[in-house]
């Protein structure tokens, strides 16, 4: 079970339908939840789910390549970057708006 776990959060190649299929329904809730929400509440959210998936790529590069004997792409730490800057530029924007 814990296996499973890991390979789903972690595993690019595992799982991709259900995953898609998850963020196709997220990306449905969100718009849904944007129209009653004000902006403020939802830099929030998407400053929250920046972090949270920063989180999650810092365990993949330093914890799942190193147990797998991965060895971490490019691709890795260009999107750790650029979540970064996006988690800089959305809380600028949030600055702003105080």
């Amino acid at each position: 079970m814990k296996d499973k776990v890991v390979d789903f959060l972690f595993n690019p190649k595992k799982f991709r339908s259900i995953k898609f299929t998850i963020f196709l329904f997220l990306l449905a809730l969100f718009s849904f939840g944007r129209l009653y929400l004000t902006t403020e509440y939802i830099l929030f959210i998407i400053l929250f789910i920046l972090i949270s998936h920063f989180v999650f790529m810092m365990f993949k590069v330093f914890w799942y390549n190193r147990i797998k004997v991965l060895k971490t792409s490019k691709k890795d730490w260009m999107l750790t970057a650029s979540i970064m800057v996006l988690f800089f530029y959305g809380l600028y924007s949030l600055l702003q708006l105080s």
